[in-house]
């Protein structure tokens, strides 16, 4: 996934000169290196605009529980094979 990093100090790209302050699209660990380097910021990615709202749905005032099972039933032994050690009571 790639990341939009705004340019501190200038580095270079593909043989091309990024210039501080502008803004560049690049792969996340590249980002990561430039970010610890000092050389580039992370962009802040702009929040989505708020869909409009719809008629709400009432929820139910509380959900309902599920009933609790007293005892859960044990599961079955592996049948013993040739190279199992014998089980301690």
């Amino acid at each position: 996934m790639a990341k939009d990093v705004i340019v501190v100090r200038a580095f270079c790209i593909g043989g091309a000169r990024q210039e501080p302050g502008s803004r560049v699209n690049v792969g996340d660990g590249l980002a990561a290196e430039l970010i610890s380097a000092g050389k580039a910021e992370l962009a802040q990615v702009p929040a989505p605009e708020p869909k409009a709202e719809t008629a709400a749905v009432p929820a139910e005032s509380e959900p309902k529980a599920q009933p609790r099972a007293e005892h859960v039933p044990e599961r079955p032994r592996p049948a013993p094979t040739p190279n199992m050690r014998p089980r301690k009571p």
